[in-house]
């Protein structure tokens, strides 16, 4: 990975939306585009996903397989989503597995589990315990 090229933003503006989590590799040789839907305890606009994967694909110029959209709720299903992205689409970005589901009650505490042998700092790991647990409560 080339210093500099990977970008992470919080409340990215794409130009017809908010994406709450960008994670952007612009190497040339490997670009890619995470973008992730938070949604606790808040619905899907009009077209939600369907812009943000429009602006991967016709602004970052990505394909398909250089594109991952994840869906974060409490219990990691969609909430309105054929209001948030049509039919057809989410049919093709799931079956490609380039549009996930997940869940703050299950997925992201096995994902910080899994993370806890890297983790060196013990305030850190605490913080992940502690963070797990409350996750877990949801």
């Amino acid at each position: 990975q080339n210093e500099g090229y990977l970008n992470c933003y919080q409340e990215y503006f794409c130009g017809n939306g908010f994406i709450d989590i960008f994670i952007h590799n612009r190497n040339r040789e490997n670009p890619f585009a995470i973008i992730i839907e938070n949604k606790i305890y808040a619905g899907d606009q009009k077209d939600q996903l369907k812009r943000y994967y429009t602006f991967a694909r016709s602004h970052l110029n990505l394909s398909d397989d250089k594109i991952l959209l994840a869906y974060l709720t409490i219990n990691g299903r969609f909430q309105d989503s054929e209001y948030s992205i049509d039919q057809e689409t989410r049919r093709k970005l799931q079956n490609k597995n380039r549009l996930i589901q997940l869940s703050y009650r299950y997925d992201i505490p096995e994902i910080l589990s899994s993370a806890l042998p890297a983790v060196k700092a013990q305030r850190t790991k605490e913080i992940i315990y502690q963070y797990t647990s409350i996750l877990q409560k949801l």
